[in-house]
């Protein structure tokens, strides 16, 4: 049980959203995600999702249609790291 929550916790502090001159890092707590400008159509503040009462999601939409959701946005609920803005 130690190690599952040492991982749990690990992988929570890794959750970001990297945006520079050449790509979008998205590391989501499941997933990682790697994209060129070019794939992405746009970025947009959305709706919360199932299982969240209140707060903001954001979007992330690709050309081809699909829609990344990032992980980064529930972390305001603060349960492991105080809700603290990264």
């Amino acid at each position: 049980m130690a190690a599952l929550g040492t991982a749990f916790i690990l992988r929570t502090w890794s959750i970001r959203f990297v945006a520079d001159e050449s790509r979008l890092l998205v590391c989501n707590f499941f997933r990682t995600w790697r994209f060129r400008w070019d794939e992405v159509e746009d970025i947009r503040l959305g709706r919360p999702m199932i299982g969240m009462p209140f707060g903001r999601v954001i979007h992330v939409l690709l050309r081809n249609g699909e829609v990344v959701i990032l992980d980064i946005t529930t972390m305001h609920w603060g349960f492991a790291f105080g809700g603290k803005a990264k």
